[in-house]
């Protein structure tokens, strides 16, 4: 073989070696492109449906006869009436005046993180939580630390 065929030899295997590798090259920008938009849908797809979830929960929490406002205000209501009726079972039953205010606490945390509404506002502010710590005192207990 005479030096020229041996450079034209090597040159075209250099240029079909560095073909292949753009080729290639090529096909994996194309894969990670295809698979950053799949990416992006599925997680657009998620993120709807964690949406679509969120919105559920806000409308079954509203349905439940005045929401969580409601629920915290009776929460309050019964701990009073309990107290004014029969105080002697906060006694009786340690437990009741800390599941009552857990209760209270779970309610006043889920009220916050639903949307701003005046009218459940006003619900939750109709009773005070002070009653908990009238009944402590009462029984002499201390509240859970939170």
């Amino acid at each position: 073989m005479t030096a020229t065929v041996m450079a034209l030899a090597v040159t075209l295997a250099a240029a079909t070696l560095a073909g292949g590798f753009f080729a290639y090259a090529y096909r994996l920008e194309r894969a990670a492109h295809h698979a950053a938009r799949e990416w992006a849908r599925a997680e657009t797809t998620g993120h709807l449906i964690y949406k679509q979830g969120l919105e559920s929960l806000y409308q079954t929490i509203d349905r439940s006869n005045g929401g969580v406002g409601k629920r915290l205000a009776e929460c309050r209501e019964i701990t009073e009436a309990i107290f004014t009726h029969s105080p002697a079972l906060f006694e009786q039953e340690a437990g009741l005046i800390h599941w009552l205010q857990a209760t209270d606490r779970y309610l006043v945390e889920l009220a916050s993180k639903m949307p701003e509404d005046p009218t459940r506002a006003h619900i939750v502010n109709s009773r005070s939580a002070e009653i908990y710590e009238r009944v402590h005192r009462a029984i002499g207990t201390e509240a859970a630390k939170v």
